[in-house]
């Protein structure tokens, strides 16, 4: 491969990761619906179905949908169940109905790590299953199943550089 070529994987690689912040939240530039905006693939798709995609074509290790937010929510889990993905459905501790998916069940935490160049430090829980988790519904803000910064970038396959906090 030439170093053009090997230029345009690294930036295209980086770029996927930074198309999964539009499912992040929490920021008005970190929402689905201002993606849709950037990324005319998106347009006229519902958010589920996007992460669906990314999850099975492995640009998104894991996705969670807010159940509660769709009306049709029975509609939206029995598609998501469907499509061959490891998949876990929950109520979180917030009382939300939750779906968790990923098409990296059996990967570690220590692989997703590896995949991105990623130097883990050293903990246990660098061997535990993506599926492993999905499971247990882990969010960064949760009391039962917390994650850390790095950890939820992996899983979520959010862009990371060492050092960041």
């Amino acid at each position: 491969m030439n170093p053009f070529d090997q230029a345009w994987m690294v930036l295209k690689k980086y770029s996927e990761h930074d198309l999964n912040y539009y499912f992040k939240g929490g920021h008005p530039k970190n929402t689905f619906e201002y993606g849709q905006q950037q990324v005319p693939d998106w347009r006229g798709k519902k958010e589920h179905s996007v992460l669906l995609d990314r999850v099975a074509q492995n640009k998104k290790p894991v996705a969670s949908v807010v159940l509660d937010n769709y009306p049709n929510k029975e509609e939206v889990w029995e598609e998501i169940a469907s499509k061959g993905l490891d998949a876990k459905r929950f109520t979180n501790e917030w009382g939300t109905d939750m779906a968790y998916f990923t098409n990296m069940g059996d990967s570690t935490l220590q692989d997703l790590a590896d995949s991105r160049e990623i130097n883990l430090p050293p903990n246990p829980r660098n061997s535990m299953s993506v599926r492993n988790f999905i499971d247990s519904g882990f969010d960064m803000a949760s009391e039962h199943n917390p994650v850390n910064l790095l950890e939820s970038a992996l899983l979520l396959g959010y862009p990371y550089e060492e050092g960041q906090q």
